[in-house]
């Protein structure tokens, strides 16, 4: 499995196999995209350009269906009903895991949690 290096340090994606292929929301790949675009200095985003190339080269990309926008109208909804919230993308990003069956990886794993139905890795508890 290919090893990423990123800003908190190596990413081994070999760590995770056992969930799987990895793979990414098109949600994810432009928060990723808008994180190159918005750092400085310039070897900063070069930088973040070469960490985004190599994720979005060795994983799948998924995209946004009718299915998914279903999922992600149901967990709005369950959300604030609850009076809970997650990020619009983040929302975005739950209904492709339970679409998919996916375990999600996250770094703000206790928003995520906040997701019914969700089944949520914690990146920062696993490096």
């Amino acid at each position: 499995m290919q090893q990423i290096g990123g800003r908190r340090g190596t990413v081994d994606l070999g760590k995770w196999s056992g969930y799987g292929e990895p793979a990414i929301s098109v949600v994810t790949q432009s928060k990723l995209m808008v994180g190159v675009h918005r750092a400085n200095p310039p070897q900063r985003k070069e930088k973040r350009g070469r960490f985004v190339q190599a994720v979005i080269t060795n994983v799948s990309i998924l995209p946004i269906d009718s299915q998914i926008a279903d999922v992600h109208t149901q967990i709005a909804s369950i959300l604030s009903e609850s009076g809970l919230t997650i990020g619009p993308h983040d929302n975005w990003i739950a209904a492709t895991a339970i679409t998919y069956d996916y375990d999600l990886l996250a770094t703000n794993a206790n928003e995520f949690r906040r997701v019914p139905n969700l089944r949520v890795i914690d990146y920062l508890d696993t490096t």
